[in-house]
């Protein structure tokens, strides 16, 4: 087989797979493995490479041809595998294993008690179960959760790997801050909470990190493309009461943020592929403490498909670096002022009560916008 031939076949084939992706024709195939079990066994493709020149010289041999041509395809179906698995990761590749850091709370005041247990089991896959209580404030009659009486703030760390993560908010008058159902595989999610105060304002930080195990494996590998028993699930619940800043860093997954129950103060959110929906609060929820400048809102995603839901009559500015992707911000339904420059504008953004400024860098990904109407359920 001539290298042209062979050449054009890789194109087909990617082709083919490119075009599957994004119409979401293989919906049954786990991406998030895919991309594990290619950083996983990269260095075959070295081998195939080392078996290659060794056999060039004894390519006369009818069979030594075959055997060279076949590897020689495989390794430019791997080759194209390893550069897509690089796009996907959006420059996560080298950083996969590393610890990400976190910033750690001043000390001072505390958080209320964190109660993990042990949840249902599911095919191999464990659950903990995080009940995250208010924090608490000395007063005459004893102590009382702080948001009877105080501000709180809350910076919520999210790191995650393959998972199908749904974040939204809890029922008002909940007796948690923060509750939230985390699978696991190897080894349970490290959960840790911290609070400092204030007169009037207490600012805790949590944090929800899962473990470098199942970060980095994820899955159980009885078929590695084929998406058994399925991705880890976590589910995390917002106390409504509280206003929250909520930075996740998450690997190839879907993840729904329906935060229209919640005080959102900014959000910023990195994400590998997969699917990402997420839903911004209307201004009904500050109870007249509405911010004074934009919320600050950062999407970096890799190959993702992204969808944002905004209230009418919300302020939105879009400011989008993102070369390979598409959106549909252009839309004249959506009524954006484009502005230049990647930037796109609701009309009267300045006079609008609540903001967004919604900064979007994505690698090959599609961002879509809708505005949601008060009746509207999506």
């Amino acid at each position: 087989m001539g290298k042209i031939r062979a050449f054009g076949l890789v194109l087909i084939a990617a082709g083919i797979f490119f075009l599957g992706y994004r119409q979401g024709w293989w919906g049954m195939i786990a991406w998030w493995r895919v991309w594990a079990w290619l950083r996983a066994y990269w260095p075959v493709l070295l081998i195939i490479g080392g078996l290659l020149i060794l056999l060039r010289p004894y390519r006369r041999a009818p069979w030594v041809d075959t055997l060279y041509s076949v590897l020689h395809l495989a390794l430019d179906i791997g080759v194209v595998l390893v550069i897509t698995s690089l796009m996907v990761d959006f420059g996560n590749w080298w950083t996969w294993d590393q610890e990400y850091r976190l910033p750690v709370p001043a000390p001072g005041g505390r958080v209320g008690q964190v109660v993990p247990r042990e949840g249902p089991s599911r095919d191999g896959i464990h659950s903990k179960i995080v009940d995250i209580q208010w924090p608490e404030v000395s007063t005459n009659a004893g102590s009382e959760p702080a948001r009877e009486r105080y501000t709180v703030e809350a910076h919520l760390n999210l790191v995650s790997g393959g998972v199908d993560l749904h974040l939204g908010g809890a029922q008002a008058g909940s007796p948690t801050l923060l509750n939230g159902t985390l699978e696991y595989r190897h080894e349970a999610p490290t959960v840790r909470a911290a609070s400092q105060g204030e007169p009037g304002r207490r600012h805790v930080t949590l944090d929800l990190i899962q473990s470098e195990e199942d970060r980095r494996w994820g899955g159980r590998w009885v078929a590695p493309f084929i998406d058994t028993p399925g991705p880890l699930r976590w589910q995390v619940g917002l106390a409504p009461e509280a206003s929250w800043r909520v930075n996740t860093k998450v690997g190839a997954s879907r993840a729904d943020f329906d935060l229209r129950t919640v005080r959102l103060a900014g959000l910023a959110m990195d994400t590998g592929a997969g699917d990402f929906n997420l839903w911004l609060p209307g201004p009904g929820v500050w109870n007249q403490q509405l911010p004074s400048q934009p919320i600050d809102i950062t999407l970096a995603a890799g190959a993702a498909s992204v969808t944002i839901y905004v209230p009418r009559g919300v302020g939105v500015e879009f400011e989008v670096r993102s070369p390979v992707s598409s959106h549909n911000l252009t839309d004249p339904d959506l009524g954006l002022e484009k502005l230049g420059g990647g930037e796109y504008r609701s009309p009267a953004y300045e006079q609008a009560i609540l903001r967004y400024h919604i900064h979007v860098a994505m690698g090959v990904s599609g961002l879509t916008f809708h505005w949601l109407g008060d009746h509207e359920r999506v």
